[in-house]
């Protein structure tokens, strides 16, 4: 149960520290074998939920900085 929360921990950590596309991509591939090795749905629904907000936050910083721009 600790290695769980642990691996848990580290994933949210690095999706929080994402600044590119790419990066959550890999952070995906990490909550699939997260999911492979611990079969948890609930803690998976949660990682899925924190790429996508930080993926909303990395859409809308890219948003306002090309307007800025122009």
């Amino acid at each position: 149960m600790k290695d769980k929360i642990n691996a848990y921990h580290k994933i949210r950590r690095t999706i929080q520290g994402s600044r590119n596309e790419l990066h959550l991509q890999t952070c995906t591939i990490m909550i699939g074998i997260f999911t492979v090795r611990y079969k948890d749905e609930s803690m998976r629904v949660l990682l899925k939920n924190e790429v996508e907000n930080k993926r909303n936050e990395i859409l809308t910083l890219r948003t306002k900085y090309k307007n800025v721009a122009y």
